[in-house]
């Protein structure tokens, strides 16, 4: 059924496709069409949010509606799964009739590896990059536009796909979000309703123009990034802009902002619902001055790892963390990092030790922690292998030189004890060998 797609990424490719659970926040002409191309990759494990009914005015750019759901008011999510089945019936999708601000509808997407917002206005893109950044979920933030005047005529036109991964920057580092409307669409309805009628919210309850071509061309774009993401099988672009009347498609990266007050070292990366920060990116001080311009990329060079070592034990006496560590024996012990629900254990303690002569990280973690079942995460995450008495590794596929770069290896590291589901999402090779023994 995939051989086409094999073909440009692989079975591997195919097989971490196959694996994942996608989240879909707005089923309208937009994440309909990104739905059943997701379905088409197959992908088989869904979650799709939106609480609204099928109308006729849906009609000519909802994908899989019909003017019999508009007559029996079904709901899009419910018409949709349908759909998915009907193509594959293997397919899972949880349908969610909710509103994203809801918040049952949003505790929905914990399970998802990545998530995908086609929503038209900036209080869900808000809630969907916070959300992101706490719970370490790879978001993919899609939207249209197009600008009219009176007589029809099109002035602009066009669209974007927006990737935010935990750590490396988030909307509101590039001003992704006008956050004056997404406070104002989230007033109580009878505060809103005023503010429209005095014209506060220019714009709101006006149907917006749109058309299922530029839809369906931001699906795919949103279509491939993911798949760049997942498989590795060409660069991704973090931000790809797409001009409709120049018929013009732009991509790039952007950097992460460090005062941004969403992912910086005092926003919300990886609080969860517990609300306590990620302890490696607590550390202000010492990130501000090793921060260089740009993304972050990990040095090849012949790093000093004992000073390395020793700033950071340094710094890290002023945060929360709990550290102990020998930096002249090249080894440190972060002590009660939060785990995921796919381990055993809520918590656990995770050894770092550098062999001589090398800035390879071993990564250690106690003889007791295990992985859970079937849960999807690689078998061999953590190894069978005891390196020190009491002490297993981790993959050292993992992680591979890290320079000087401790503070932003450490981040990396409990990000993925939080979400290991993110290990492999570029294609490790490692994790490759694995999914071919099964």
């Amino acid at each position: 059924m995939f051989d086409r797609q094999i073909l440009v990424f692989g079975k591997q490719g195919q097989k971490l496709l196959q694996r994942l659970t996608i989240g879909i926040v707005g089923l309208g002409g937009l994440g309909s069409v990104l739905f059943v191309l997701l379905v088409r990759l197959g992908i088989v494990n869904f979650v799709i949010i939106d609480d609204d009914t099928i109308e006729r005015s849906n009609l000519n750019r909802l994908a899989g509606s019909s003017l019999e759901d508009v007559i029996k008011k079904r709901s899009k999510v419910s018409v949709l799964k349908k759909y998915a089945q009907r193509i594959n019936p293997l397919a899972k999708v949880i349908a969610v009739r909710k509103n994203i601000h809801d918040e049952d509808g949003l505790n929905q997407l914990k399970c998802c590896d990545v998530i995908f917002g086609c929503t038209d206005n900036q209080s869900s893109r808000a809630v969907l990059n916070t959300f992101a950044i706490e719970h370490l979920k790879p978001f993919f933030d899609a939207g249209t536009g197009i600008e009219a005047n009176s007589t029809g005529d099109i002035k602009h036109a066009g669209g974007q796909v927006r990737v935010v991964i935990p750590g490396m920057g988030c909307l509101n580092c590039i001003n992704g979000i006008d956050l004056d409307v997404a406070q104002q669409e989230m007033l109580p309805e009878p505060e809103r309703r005023i503010a429209i009628e005095r014209g506060y919210i220019r714009g709101a309850d006006v149907p917006s123009p749109a058309i299922a071509s530029l839809n369906a061309t931001i699906a795919s774009l949103a279509a491939t990034e993911f798949i760049a993401f997942v498989t590795g099988f060409k660069p991704l672009y973090r931000y790809v802009f797409y001009d409709f009347l120049k018929a013009k498609t732009i991509g790039f990266n952007f950097q992460k902002r460090h005062d941004c007050f969403t992912c910086s070292d005092t926003g919300s990366l990886a609080k969860g619902d517990s609300g306590t920060a990620l302890a490696a990116d607590i550390l202000v001080d010492y990130q501000n001055k090793t921060q260089s311009k740009g993304e972050i990329e990990m040095t090849t060079q012949n790093t000093n790892i004992v000073q390395a070592l020793t700033d950071f034990i340094n710094a890290g006496k002023n945060s929360p963390l709990e550290i102990e560590a020998d930096p002249d024996g090249r080894w440190f012990l972060i002590k009660n990092i939060r785990t995921s629900t796919s381990f055993n254990k809520v918590k656990s303690n995770i050894m770092v030790k550098f062999i001589e002569g090398s800035n390879n990280p071993v990564i250690l973690v106690p003889e007791d922690l295990t992985i859970e079942k079937n849960n999807g995460i690689c078998p061999k995450f953590i190894t069978n292998q005891t390196f020190i008495k009491g002490w297993k590794s981790l993959c050292p596929a993992m992680f591979e030189d890290i320079g000087d770069e401790v503070f932003e290896f450490v981040a990396c590291l409990v990000g993925f004890m939080a979400n290991p589901g993110l290990c492999g999402l570029m294609g490790c090779e490692g994790k490759s060998l694995v999914q071919a023994e099964k």
